[in-house]
C-alpha cells in the first residue's frame, strides 16, 4: 500500500522550528504572570520578532502556526494584545541601547508607566522622568512625557495635557453619554484628521460647545445670579461692570441664539428620555 509523500524538512528548518516553538512556549508561560515578569516577556517577544523568528513557530502537524505578527501577539497575550504587546516590547527596549535603564527599575515602574517613558528618546529619559515613573500616577507620567515631546513639535502637532474627570452619575445618564459618544466619533466635523486629540476628546469638547450655545441666554442670567449670591453685585465696581458689559454680552448672546434657533431644527417634544443620537437614528 503506497505511503503518503512527506514534505522534506532540512536540518536547519528543524532547528529553527525547535527554537521557535521553545521561545513561543516560554512566552505563553511568562504571559500568565505578566505583572511579575513583563520585562522578561518583552525580551521573549523581541526575540520572536527579531529576524521574523515567529514565522517558524509550528502547530502539531509541523505547519506554520501564524501568518502575521499580530496573530502571535494575540495568541500570547489575548484579544487586547496589540497595544499591550507593544507596551511590553517598549518596556524591554528601555533596558537596551543608549542610556539603558536597569530591568529592576523598569519593573518598579510597571507596564503602563514604563511604556510612557519608552516613548521618549534615550537622551530625554532624565532622572526626573525616571523618578516620576516610579513614584507618580500613569497620567502624571504621561503628561511629563508629553510635555517633553511637545517641546520638539510645532504648535499644531502638540497634544494636550490630560486630567482625570471623575463624577458619579445615574446609570441612565452614563449610558446615554456613552451612546452619544460612540455615534459622535463618526461625525464629519470630528473625523477631521487632527491627531492631537482622540475622537472621544473632540466629541466631549463639541458637547461643551453645544451646551454653551444652546443655553446662551440662561447662562447669562445664571452668571448674574451666581455673582449676586456671592455678594459681588453689591459693590460699585460690579454694578459699573454690569451696566457697561452685560447689555452688549446679552445682545450678542440673543443674536447668536436667534441665529442658532433659525438654523437648527426644533427638537421633538415627545422624545422623552431618548438620546439625541438615537432620535437621529430613528429618523433615518
Amino acid at each position: 500500500m503506497p505511503t503518503a509523500k512527506r514534505d522534506f524538512v532540512s536540518k536547519s528548518d528543524v532547528a529553527l522550528r525547535e527554537k521557535a516553538n521553545k521561545v513561543y512556549a516560554e512566552a505563553v508561560k511568562k504571559a500568565g504572570t505578566l505583572n511579575q515578569c513583563f520585562v522578561d516577556l518583552g525580551k521573549l517577544a523581541s526575540d520572536l520578532r527579531k529576524d521574523s523568528l515567529w514565522k517558524h513557530v509550528t502547530d502539531g502537524n509541523g505547519r506554520p502556526r501564524f501568518r502575521q505578527w499580530t496573530e502571535v501577539l494575540e495568541a500570547v497575550l489575548g484579544r487586547m494584545a496589540r497595544k499591550r504587546a507593544y507596551d511590553v516590547l517598549g518596556c524591554f527596549e528601555l533596558t537596551q541601547g543608549d542610556n539603558p535603564i536597569p530591568a529592576s527599575e523598569v519593573r518598579r515602574m510597571g507596564i503602563s508607566r514604563a511604556a510612557e517613558v519608552a516613548r521618549l528618546e534615550p537622551t530625554d529619559r532624565t532622572p526626573e522622568i525616571r523618578k516620576a515613573a516610579v513614584t507618580k500616577s500613569v497620567l502624571e507620567v504621561r503628561n511629563q512625557v508629553q510635555e517633553k515631546l511637545n517641546a520638539k513639535l510645532p504648535k499644531d502637532k502638540q497634544k494636550a495635557m490630560l486630567k482625570l474627570l471623575a463624577i458619579n452619575l445615574p446609570e441612565a445618564y452614563v449610558r446615554e453619554f456613552e451612546e452619544d459618544m460612540e455615534v459622535g466619533i463618526f461625525m464629519e466635523g470630528i473625523r477631521d484628521g487632527d491627531n492631537t486629540q482622540t475622537m472621544r476628546h473632540k466629541v466631549f469638547h463639541a458637547m461643551l460647545i453645544a451646551f454653551r450655545e444652546y443655553y446662551v441666554q440662561e447662562l447669562a442670567a445664571a452668571l448674574k445670579l451666581m455673582k449676586a449670591q456671592a455678594g459681588v453685585n453689591g459693590s460699585p465696581a460690579a454694578e459699573a461692570a454690569e451696566e457697561q458689559d452685560f447689555p452688549d454680552v446679552e445682545n450678542e448672546m440673543e443674536e447668536a441664539a436667534a441665529n442658532e434657533e433659525a438654523a437648527a431644527p426644533k427638537p421633538s417634544e415627545d422624545s422623552g428620555n431618548v438620546s439625541r443620537s438615537r432620535q437621529l437614528v430613528m429618523a433615518e
